[in-house]
């Protein structure tokens, strides 16, 4: 691959303002060289010389005729006391009275000049500046000078913008090249090979953008090989818990099967369920590992129609009763992993059929614009202010006796699957009566984009 050309911004801009300055002296000099070279044009003293040249004529001639001037002279005969006697200027009352005060400035870049002749004066009034030859184009086409000044600007401003149109084009380009590395970082692909382009300001950027990669990959690299030690401690406690657990549950089961005194009976029986309650809770710890899994798409249907199945057994075997409402009407595909999926959305019920005091309903709707809506309700006493705060943390539960059996992952791990794989959101609130504020329950709304 060849050396890329750097080019400074600065000089750019230098270049462009120097190439104007150019092309403007270069349009005039061959304009004035064309026009000079044709004999298209009077220059702008042309009538002063022509004057001076023929004045003996003008003072001897027995008539002025317009013959003896330039086309586009006027001129006017007064006899010696000012009246006027002949000629073609239109106000030759005008001229005269600047004649007597010697004022030979008219108007619009035009003068005069006298000649004295036997008991006349001749006053010529002539302009200073180029004029065209051609009678035609005298009448019909704007002064030499204007065209000349509108031509050079015209042709600069196409010039320029040709140069600005070639550099914005290089430009955009060296844009898109910095816009496809900013891209590859949004991707997480940190081992690609930054592309340089020919401009030093941009490149002054792609340094910084890999300097930021760099720094990225690194961060990355240490969060990913934390996580990967905290998975494996996590696992590894969860075996060395399981083992000794499994040891203490079943030499207390069969310590049970002898003739105890009572009091020893129930506190063998504590001993089981807490020994219980721990097995859960490691095996719970495995819920919490973060490994990449295979995802795939859903059709929710099919989750949901197998999740009413196990949410009615749960309820039964607690004395509740399900009201179960699917709304959905199309097929609708999720990409996750369809365990997790799962787990989440029964974590959900498993919670609100703990705390519902006999019913417990839920709602699956696609009505809702752009997302699927799944919604828990219970007939409990609903959740706290701390609980509705503090409900997605993990380990959190409000009841922290010992006896409970609730380890308090429920709500995070659907968090972790509905908010942060699905980019949806979960809204926890209490059902409140309208009449006096009193609570009839909890809600769980999960939003998903569909």
């Amino acid at each position: 691959m060849g050396r890329i050309k750097r080019i400074d911004l600065f000089l750019l801009r230098f270049t462009f303002l120097l190439a104007a300055c150019l092309i403007f002296i270069w349009i005039a000099a061959l304009f004035f060289i064309v026009s000079s070279g044709f004999g298209s044009l009077y220059p702008a003293d042309a009538s002063e010389l022509h004057l001076s040249k023929n004045a003996h004529e003008l003072e001897q001639k027995q008539e002025v005729r317009e013959e003896m001037l330039l086309p586009f002279n006027q001129y006017a005969v007064f006899d010696s006391s000012g009246d006027f006697l002949y000629g073609s200027i239109v106000d030759p009352q005008m001229v005269w009275n600047h004649y007597e005060k010697q004022d030979f400035y008219l108007e619009k870049g035009w003068y005069f000049k006298a000649f004295e002749r036997n008991d006349e004066i001749l006053l010529v009034s002539y302009p200073i500046k180029m004029m065209y030859k051609n009678d035609w184009m005298r009448k019909y086409v704007p002064n030499p000078e204007i065209v000349l000044i509108t031509s050079i600007l015209i042709a600069s401003v196409l010039i320029v913008l040709v140069f600005v149109k070639r550099y914005a084009m290089r430009l955009s380009n060296a844009m898109g090249l910095i816009k496809e590395n900013v891209n590859e970082i949004k991707l997480n692909n940190l081992d690609f090979i930054s592309k340089e382009t020919e401009f030093k300001e941009l490149n002054d950027i792609t340094q910084s953008l890999n300097l930021m990669r760099d720094e990225l990959k690194f961060s990355l690299e240490q969060t990913w090989e934390g996580q990967r030690k905290r998975e494996l401690q996590v696992k590894a406690l969860g075996h060395d818990i399981k083992t000794p657990l499994t040891i203490i549950k079943g030499n207390a089961e069969l310590i049970t099967e002898m003739d105890l005194h009572p009091e020893i009976q129930g506190m063998l029986e504590d001993i089981i369920g807490s020994a219980q309650h721990l097995s859960e809770y490691a095996m719970s710890l495995t819920e919490l590992d973060t490994e990449i899994r295979e995802e795939v798409k859903i059709d929710v249907r099919t989750i949901f129609n197998e999740l009413q199945q196990e949410a009615r057994s749960l309820t039964l075997l607690d004395g509740k009763s399900l009201e179960w409402k699917n709304l959905l009407h199309d097929p609708i595909m999720l990409r996750s992993e369809r365990t997790r999926l799962k787990r989440a959305f029964m974590n959900l019920i498993a919670n609100a059929t703990e705390r519902a005091r006999e019913k417990v309903t839920v709602t699956i709707n696609d009505n809702v614009e752009g997302t699927i809506e799944f919604t828990v309700l219970d007939d409990g006493r609903g959740f706290s202010e701390e609980s509705q705060r503090r409900a997605k943390e993990a380990f959190y539960t409000d009841d922290p006796s010992r006896h409970n059996k609730h380890q308090g992952l429920g709500l995070y791990i659907a968090q972790s699957v509905i908010c942060d794989d699905l980019g949806g959101n979960i809204i926890i609130e209490n059902i409140v009566s309208s009449r006096d504020n009193h609570v009839l329950g909890a809600s769980v709304i999960c939003r998903i984009p569909s």
